[in-house]
């Protein structure tokens, strides 16, 4: 059972099994900041999971004069990631987060290795003012297109037009 979680769809058959939970694990750790320690799956994609590892297992243990240097995996998942069968689940769905009673753990950026944000930044647009519209009212530039509104027909008021429509002049 997860305290936490994001659930996950991957259905992409070119994709490992590994794969697909690490894809997971990632996005988990960017939107939340923390590292996931459970993840449940479909019980048939959960023991092809265990089976996997088990192999690996095996492989790194057996020497093999043929083989070539040992490849390290394509994908690595957290230590701490269990991955169980959770029978309400449907395949290729994922659900990772974290399990009850766990203390949580800071996850770390893969570019950097600082603790991730969390909320993933968007880059923003570095505009430069100048200083006359630095101190000026903001510009309406980032506001959407819009048509203006049609100018009222306005004329201008001249003691000759004041005279001609008999407005009184002004006192003062």
């Amino acid at each position: 059972m997860i305290a936490e979680g994001l659930l996950w769809f991957d259905d992409d058959p070119r994709r490992s099994l590994q794969e697909k939970i690490a894809s997971a694990v990632e996005r988990y750790s960017e939107r939340t900041g923390w590292q996931p320690t459970l993840c449940e799956t479909y019980p048939a994609q959960a023991e092809a999971f265990q089976a996997d590892r088990a192999r690996e297992a095996k492989r790194a243990e057996k020497p093999n004069a043929r083989r070539k240097a040992a490849q390290p995996p394509s994908v690595t998942l957290p230590p701490r990631l269990r991955v169980t069968p959770n029978a309400s689940m449907r395949p290729n769905y994922f659900l990772i987060g974290l399990a009850p009673n766990e203390r949580p753990r800071k996850a770390t950026s893969k570019a950097v290795g600082k603790p991730a944000s969390r909320v993933a930044a968007k880059p923003r647009k570095v505009v430069s003012k100048s200083a006359d519209q630095a101190n000026s009212a903001p510009s309406r530039e980032a506001e959407p297109a819009s048509t203006p509104a049609p100018r009222r027909a306005t004329r201008r008021v001249t003691s000759a037009t004041r005279a001609a429509s008999h407005v009184p002049a002004p006192i003062g």
